[in-house]
This record gives structure tokens, C-alpha cells and sequence, in this order.
């Protein structure tokens, strides 16, 4: 079977943009896996960070960054503000996972007195290969839905 360049060009542009809402699909998902990550990741007991020792993560009464030394500090979990989720530009399909809480980057990159606890780069770590399994199995099955 003899096919043209022209025929060849739309197949994969019909490809493409039958990929689109499918990449997005499941992106939603691994990015929630990443997040679900990032959450453990700031959960006492569970964390790869609780060898650190910081008054300010203990809250210890007295500690210069405990609550009753700072009454506009946040007393919510910042594991409890993560977020994640997709957004489709075009061809482009991007997941995210952030947090919203003003001391979330100085945890997550650190200070001058604190070591850096980077909980959202340490998840999209220890998911990359889940990560780039679940897109390849989208890409996959698409051709397959496409092409069989």
C-alpha cells in the first residue's frame, strides 16, 4: 500500500491531537502521584527530612520561630495547602504541583539558617520513572487505537 507524504502528515496530525485530551487525562493523575509524594514528604514520621532538627518545625514553645513567638505565623500544615493539577496550551500538556503557604519555598529551597527540605523536587524524583512510564503507555496506546 502506497501512501502520499500529504496522507502520511494528516495520520500524524490526527495523532496529535487525539493524544492531547488523553496526555491530559493522565497527567491529572501523575500529578496527583506527585503530590501525594510531595505530602509524605512534609508528613512527620514519614518524612526523609525528620533527622533534620528545626525549632521551627518542632514548634517548640520558646523556639524564635514557634507560634507564640510569632502570632501571624501559619499554624496550618503546609502538606495540608498542596495542590496539583494540568494545563493544555495548544499542543503542550503540563502538570504541576505547588504550595500555596508564604514559608513553603524557604522550606522547600531553604534559608541562611535553614537547610533546604526540597519536598516537591524529591517527589517529582521518586516518581520520574512512573512519570514517563504512565506518558509513554498514553502514546502507546494511542497509536495503537490509531493505527490498528
Amino acid at each position: 500500500m502506497e501512501v502520499s507524504l500529504e496522507e502520511l502528515q494528516e495520520k500524524f496530525q490526527h495523532l496529535q491531537e487525539d493524544l492531547i485530551p488523553k496526555m491530559a487525562k493522565r497527567m491529572e493523575l501523575l500529578a496527583g502521584a506527585v503530590e501525594t509524594e510531595a505530602k509524605k514528604n512534609c508528613t512527620l514520621g514519614i518524612s526523609p527530612y525528620d533527622w533534620m532538627d528545626f525549632p521551627s518545625k518542632l514548634g517548640a514553645p520558646g523556639a524564635p520561630y514557634s507560634v507564640d513567638k510569632n502570632p501571624k505565623r501559619e499554624v496550618e500544615h503546609m502538606r495540608d495547602e498542596m495542590y496539583s493539577g494540568v494545563t493544555v496550551d495548544g499542543n503542550k500538556v503540563e502538570g504541576y504541583v505547588g504550595n500555596p503557604k508564604a514559608y513553603a519555598l524557604a522550606v522547600h529551597d531553604g534559608t541562611g539558617v535553614m537547610r533546604k527540605r526540597p519536598f516537591i523536587f524529591d517527589a517529582i524524583v521518586a516518581k520520574r520513572d512512573a512519570t514517563w512510564d504512565g506518558i509513554a503507555a498514553v502514546i502507546i496506546q494511542n497509536c495503537q487505537d490509531q493505527c490498528v
